[in-house]
Order: structure tokens, then sequence, then C-alpha cells
């Protein structure tokens, strides 16, 4: 668990507070051998954030996501493979609602307030060749 990110700085050390909390992800998947040259496979994945709803920032706006993908590898010859794979990303939405003082303990302290709604998704695809010698 990750507590605080520890900067040494010329201007003297500084901890950016995380407070990440423990999490437990899970995913499913499968494998299909259509035939001896060509396998199919798609699986789907949740994990939770680790960013506790209180320290979530614009620097870190981390929210719950769900992952889907399917993909193949294609055998070529004896001696080389090609994979393919599509994933498709859905973070959860999730509230920002984070206050930061600056100054703290100054006449100068100011603090901002920051407050949205984070939302996104994404989109992975990748091409591999692998070669046996």
């Amino acid at each position: 668990m990750i507590k605080a990110i520890k900067i040494k700085a010329a201007g003297g050390p500084q901890s950016l507070a995380q407070n990440y909390k423990d999490v437990t992800s899970g995913a499913v998947g499968v494998d299909y051998a259509l035939n001896d040259r060509l396998t199919l496979r798609a699986g789907v994945a949740y994990d939770p954030t680790p960013t506790p709803d209180a320290e979530r920032t614009a620097r870190v706006p981390d929210g719950d996501r769900w992952f889907y993908g399917v993909g193949a590898t294609g055998k070529v010859s004896d001696r080389i493979q090609v994979d393919a794979a599509l994933a498709y990303i859905d973070f959860a939405n999730s509230d920002v609602h984070h206050d930061t003082t600056f100054y703290q303990g100054t006449p100068a302290a100011i603090t901002s307030a920051l407050r949205g709604r984070v939302e996104g998704q994404g989109y992975v695809v990748s091409l591999g060749v692998r070669t046996r010698f």
C-alpha cells in the first residue's frame, strides 16, 4: 500500500499523500484452438482503483475500470506465429472533490477547491510476431 510519495528537493523534503488502499482485481479469459493454425481468445477483467475517493485529484483521476479483450494467434509456419489483439477499457465515472492548501501556516495561505467528474475510455491495439530459432 502506498501511503505517500516522498520527494527530496533543494527547498526541503515534501510528501504527497496518496493513501492508496489494497484492492483485488479479477479476470477471466478463454482460448479456443479453432484448428492447428489459428487460436482465438477473449477475456474480461475488473480492476478497482486503489485511490480513495477523498484522495482523487486531477493528477491521479483514477477510477474503477473494466477491460474487454479479444485476440488471435495465427501460425504462419513451424517457426513463425503472429499475435493480434484488441482491447477496450471502460473507466467508471468518478467524482473529484479535492481541497489543497498552499503556503499552509503562513499569512499567504490559500485553499483551492477542485470539483469535477472524471470519465474515460481507452482502446488498445497490439500486433506481434514470434519466431523460434
